[in-house]
């Protein structure tokens, strides 16, 4: 291939055989003296439109060897831009490849609750991920002071993690690299994890265990992952609209807050929980519905003393406490509310 040095040459030396000056080369061709010069000494290529007439005239094959010099230019360009696409595509594999191996599998989150009709517990969770593991369990509705004990069981090994007289709630957080309370056994067999909870009544020890329930929230066990809180939270957007628009009022970044008369009502647009607290005639009605499972909890209290309760799930209701023949009416009363909001 020619170099602009060459280009120029070649031209020179096809003027001078026919015996032409540069400035009589310019005449014909119709540009100035200098143009021609600058093709000359190799200064500049002649621009394509003269291409044609100089071939002609100085019967040399000069388009060939200009459109195989740009040829050659590009080919460096495209050369060079692929070596750069190269750079950046195997940094990114590389980037992708260290980010899937140190998060795969590396966050969860788990909903807790508990394997019994009789106890209900709230707002619970255990999260794990790259740095820490974090289990919060919150109150067990109920009438007496409980102690509970949270422990593993390990064939006939009883592990206690934690105890609490007068219990209201158990958090526990530590260092996935340091763990103290938890072990890797336990953190891959939750199954296993119990609540041991001891109460006085009618003047006797009562001691049950239930086991723990683990209901994976999120995880992320792809490469790419949806966070489903942060789905729900999406999702939930029309919700929190009907919230305000209904005498709903944010009380924190997820709960949403009304005071009807005697009635409280509260609704989470993250663990997706609507509560429902009616007090009239020294009588109390308080509902707790998991909305995502449409599981609902219903208690009526007299004087501090509950003498109804029963469960909602699966469009079936379960009786604990008392006869609960008038269940149809307190859940038309909830949904009457909630069917504003949902």
């Amino acid at each position: 291939m020619k170099e602009k040095e060459e280009i120029g040459k070649l031209i020179a030396d096809a003027r001078k055989k026919k015996k032409l000056t540069q400035q009589e080369l310019a005449k014909i061709l119709m540009v100035s003296d200098k143009a021609v010069s600058n093709w000359e000494t190799g200064k500049n290529y002649p621009d394509l439109i003269y291409l044609k007439d100089i071939s002609k005239y100085l019967d040399i094959d000069l388009i060939n060897l200009i459109v195989d010099k740009h040829h050659k230019d590009y080919s460096k360009i495209l050369k060079i831009l692929f070596y750069v696409l190269m750079v950046i595509l195997t940094t990114l594999i590389v980037f992708l490849l260290t980010y899937f191996i140190n998060n795969y599998n590396k966050f969860k989150f788990y909903n807790i609750s508990l394997d019994s009709k009789k106890y209900v517990i709230n707002d619970s969770y255990l999260m794990i991920d790259n740095n820490e593991v974090i289990l919060s369990l919150n109150d067990i509705e109920g009438d007496y002071d409980y102690k509970v004990t949270l422990y593993y069981l390990n064939g006939n090994n009883k592990y206690v993690l934690a105890t609490k007289n007068n219990y209201k709630y158990i958090k526990i957080e530590e260092n996935l690299n340091n763990l103290v309370y938890f072990n890797k056994d336990i953190l891959n067999n939750l199954d296993k994890l119990y609540l041991e909870i001891e109460y006085v009544k009618d003047d006797k020890q009562v001691k049950e265990n239930i086991s723990l329930i683990f209901k994976e929230k999120s995880i992320n066990n792809k490469l790419y992952y949806i966070n489903k809180n942060y789905q729900k939270k999406k999702v939930s957007d029309k919700v929190i609209t009907l919230l305000n628009n209904n005498g709903y009022v944010r009380s924190d970044n997820n709960t949403y807050i009304k005071n009807k008369d005697n009635l409280t009502l509260e609704y989470n647009v993250i663990d997706m929980t609507y509560s429902y607290t009616l007090e009239e005639n020294n009588m109390k009605y308080m509902a707790y519905y998991e909305v995502d499972n449409n599981i609902m909890h219903y208690a009526v209290e007299y004087q501090d003393v509950i003498v109804e309760e029963f469960t909602y799930q699966d469009d079936k209701v379960s009786c604990l406490i008392g006869k609960c023949e008038n269940n149809k009416e307190l859940m038309d009363n909830f949904f009457k509310e909630y069917n504003l909001v949902k």
